[in-house]
């Protein structure tokens, strides 16, 4: 009898366990630089079987809690009044060279395959951040929700004193602006291309260059303040192949400011679109891996297997 108390007043809790044992997995792989890992397995095609499909082992719990490093989340300010403070990853020699990310808890997201490409690179990176904010303009830029007159002024503010501190950043050579661009497809104050190309010219007259991102696809065309998660989708369907996914049409038919400012002006634009759809789909899960932690964010350990291709743009584009 006594032992049966024990044993009840001890419960295993048997999902946490598993998340913690993919973890453990996942770290493993990532650094033996497992090929038919996430992104990896796009790259090696005809070597890991169906990219797309469901491991026995797969875990929705660890992939729902899969999200930035506690360092990158201390950099991320508040809407409203809070002027992001810089946050500075890799390398520390005087004579790196400096190159800032800036935008809101997209750019963020970039950080596990840009801070290892920074200390292999010899770049000192300098990030601002702040959520609901694209910190590419000082126009009046408001999300599609919870879009107050303070979060806009705050936003608004915030841009327009890291804009001053770039241009007198001494040594800075480039800056990325990445953002959940879909959010900012609001009806009253909306991110345009005609927005952002001051700020491209701004930087260009300093002798910096500016970098755009093409922001990642999500699960849902269209940014929703309430989604079902990739994790979730994917715990559902045995198969989530085609129920987790969503068309490449709808990826080239949304409106895309970012893309279309660094098309009008010339500005490098990075596009990883390459490393989450085909020809037909956007997955939820590829390489054994889930893409979003969420419906929109990607997870940390999608983002490390897509260092290379990353990396490989950034040094193509970057002076």
């Amino acid at each position: 009898m006594a032992l049966v108390a024990a044993i009840t007043i001890v419960p295993v809790n048997i999902a946490q366990r598993e998340a913690n044992t993919v973890a453990t997995r996942m770290a493993v792989r990532v650094n033996d630089g497992d090929v038919c890992l996430g992104a990896r397995s796009l790259r090696t095609p005809g070597q890991c079987g169906t990219p797309t499909a469901r491991p026995t082992w797969f875990s929705s719990l660890f992939a729902a809690d899969d999200g930035p490093d506690p360092r990158y989340l201390t950099c991320i300010a508040d809407p409203g009044p809070a002027v992001p403070r810089p946050c500075v990853f890799g390398s520390t020699d005087s004579q790196a060279t400096k190159i800032a990310l800036v935008g809101d808890s997209h750019a963020a997201r970039y950080l596990p395959a840009l801070e290892p490409w920074a200390h292999q690179q010899h770049v000192q990176l300098i990030v601002f951040l702040k959520n609901a904010c694209p910190l590419i303009t000082a126009q009046e830029i408001g999300p599609r929700w919870d879009n107050s007159q303070k979060d806009r002024d705050g936003c608004q503010k915030a841009s327009r004193d890291i804009l001053k501190q770039l241009t007198r950043t001494p040594g800075l050579t480039a800056v990325l602006f990445a953002n959940r661009t879909r959010l900012y497809h609001s009806k009253r104050h909306p991110l345009r291309p005609n927005s952002i190309e001051p700020t491209m010219s701004l930087l260009r007259d300093h002798g910096i260059q500016p970098v755009l991102f093409r922001d990642v696809p999500e699960r849902y065309s269209t940014a929703r303040p309430q989604a079902q998660t990739g994790p979730d989708c994917i715990a559902e369907h045995t198969d989530p192949t085609t129920a987790c996914s969503s068309s490449v049409l709808n990826r080239q038919r949304e409106p895309d400011p970012m893309r279309e400012a660094a098309a009008s002006g010339s500005v490098p634009l990075i596009d990883l679109t390459s490393a989450f759809c085909d020809q037909r789909r956007c997955y939820s899960l590829i390489g054994g891996v889930s893409v979003y932690q969420d419906d929109n964010h990607v997870t940390a350990t999608y983002m490390k297997t897509l260092a290379p291709q990353l990396g490989q743009q950034l040094t193509a584009v970057l002076p």
